[in-house]
């Protein structure tokens, strides 16, 4: 019987418990001032030399120029490229992993609402998947993707009846993120 009543006061204030673990987990990454992973410093490169040819620096323009053939593996450059714009690149990093963290449990939260809601409780487990080993090595437009991944599929599972000009706007777009997220992604979710 004890059980039952832990279970209880579990999901009585789960979203409570939610929220202090993503806040707990969001705090955790202010401990140091760069994320420790193997490609992140490559992205914080890599940005800053977008944000340079995107503020029309001469000297970089002979070397190297924006791709203009739409490719995967975009989403993080951009927002680490518009975010180191205003802040120093540390600070852009841990905006991106704020957003990450927040958006992956936040958009499985949502997806579990979707699709069985009363076992959203059972939503505070996508923690420690948050922590992937491929998000340890940097692969940060990967890790990203899962968050257009779990928004799209309850998007279209809670409103695929609908039918309308909205729906198919709405999906695009998010189908469009995913896209620019990862490929892989993107084809598991033409297949999903």
């Amino acid at each position: 019987m004890q059980g039952k009543g832990y279970f209880q006061i579990v999901e009585k204030n789960e979203k409570t418990v939610f929220y202090s673990v993503l806040i707990i987990n969001i705090a955790f990454l202010f401990f140091t001032r760069f994320y420790p992973s193997m490609d992140g410093p490559a992205h914080l490169y890599n940005s800053n030399l977008i944000k340079h040819l995107i503020l029309k620096n001469n000297f970089l323009s002979g070397f190297y120029q924006i791709n203009s053939i739409p490719i995967p593996n975009w989403i993080c450059h951009f927002i680490l490229s518009i975010s180191k714009l205003v802040l120093p690149a540390w600070l852009a990093e841990k905006l991106l992993l704020t957003a990450y963290i927040s958006g992956m449990s936040i958009s499985f939260r949502q997806l579990v609402k979707t699709v069985k809601p009363e076992n959203l409780s059972l939503s505070i487990f996508i923690f420690p998947f948050i922590y992937s080993f491929l998000f340890h090595l940097g692969f940060y437009n990967y890790a990203l993707s899962f968050i257009f991944f779990f928004l799209t599929l309850s998007y279209w599972l809670s409103n695929s009846d609908s039918n309308s000009f909205k729906l198919y706007i709405s999906t695009g777009l998010l189908l469009t993120l995913t896209y620019f997220s990862n490929v892989l992604t993107y084809v598991f979710l033409g297949i999903t």
